[in-house]
């Protein structure tokens, strides 16, 4: 008996209402095997084919009706959970594979976005993202003297998004490091700056302790006073701190970016290289700023990226920089009078 005649054989005897076991004695007699025979059962089952068919139970039972008075029911099939259920017995080892191959994939899938994610470029890039939407910033910045540059300074203090500074500045007035100029120092929106001298070199106690007004655009008659007491370069050094930031905060601004191994007080630690600017570009900035433009021209930087991106810290052989969000936000403006820089060389001038 070929697989189809054992087919419809099967069908036709559950039609006459046979039980499962009769249909299987009934099959054994015929020379086929129990097992082959419940295999059999089983896919007709899942393929949806044995159903009792009414009309032809009706037919081979010579039983007549009358259509017009009977509804004839439709056939029912059986229910898809069912025959997936059915199926999943017949083939286990497929189900295990599919499933094996669904697990790989899947992880592939989420190990690729991970792997993509935390690429050092990717990570550079979120970090940046981050900071240039803070429209508040701390910072701290520090650079001490080496053998070509006797330049020594550190400013503490706030920047916001409109250009304006609110920091405390040390720097040297000369080459002897123990020389020094202490102020605090505030910048508004348009550029002026007003400043409090702490500490100096000048030999006028009338000068320290009280604000002094400086205006930077008009007619260069204030740049000129500052360069006669010694502060000529003071302009570029609040200057400083948006220098560093337009520089870390732009990517497109690196050579290259290297994941370093992870140290004690960095859980991810970078090295960078900023891209070279041609010498032309370096040639026309001079005084403090363009010593922190040579600055980044030069490699290795360190850079120290947290979790969270705050605080962000970056350092090279002899200058580092840190930014934050400020717990403090600080006032732009001074709650006293200032006096202009010409009053205080009028005063210098009678020796006061």
């Amino acid at each position: 008996m070929s697989d189809q005649v054992l087919e419809e054989t099967i069908i036709r005897l559950a039609q006459k209402k046979h039980s499962r076991a009769e249909i299987i004695r009934v099959l054994i007699t015929e020379g086929y095997e129990a097992a082959y025979i419940e295999e059999t059962i089983n896919t007709l089952y899942y393929s949806g084919k044995l159903v009792s068919d009414v009309d032809s139970v009706i037919k081979n039972e010579n039983i007549h009706t009358i259509d017009a008075m009977v509804e004839k029911k439709s056939e029912e099939t059986p229910s898809l959970l069912f025959r997936a259920n059915v199926w999943m017995r017949l083939h286990p080892i497929k189900i295990i594979l599919w499933c094996i191959v669904g697990v790989v994939l899947l992880g592939g899938g989420v190990g690729g976005y991970i792997g993509y994610r935390n690429t050092p470029i990717r990570v550079i890039t979120r970090m940046t993202e981050y900071f240039r939407q803070i429209p508040l910033l701390s910072f701290t910045i520090i650079k001490n003297a080496n053998t070509d540059d006797y330049a020594v300074y550190s400013m503490q203090g706030v920047l916001d998004s409109d250009g304006r500074i609110s920091a405390t500045i040390s720097f040297n007035a000369t080459k002897d490091e123990q020389t020094k100029w202490e102020l605090d120092a505030v910048r508004i929106a348009d550029g002026n700056i007003y400043i409090r001298l702490k500490r100096g070199p000048l030999p006028y106690a009338f000068l320290y302790n009280t604000w002094i007004s400086i205006k930077i655009h008009e007619e260069n008659t204030d740049q000129e006073i500052l360069t006669t007491l010694g502060l000529g370069d003071l302009p570029q050094y609040l200057s400083i701190p948006r220098k560093v930031q337009s520089e870390l905060f732009l990517p497109q601004g690196y050579q290259s970016i290297v994941l370093e191994p992870k140290t004690t007080t960095c859980p991810s630690l970078y090295k960078i290289v900023f891209s070279h600017p041609s010498g032309q570009e370096v040639s026309f900035i001079d005084g403090p700023l363009g010593r922190v433009q040579a600055l980044f021209t030069t490699a290795p930087w360190s850079l120290c990226v947290t979790p969270e991106y705050v605080p962000l810290s970056v350092s090279s052989q002899n200058f580092s920089a840190a930014f934050s969000v400020p717990t403090i936000i600080p006032s732009f403006t001074i709650d006293t009078p200032a006096t202009t820089l010409p009053t205080l060389m009028e005063w210098i001038a009678e020796d006061k």
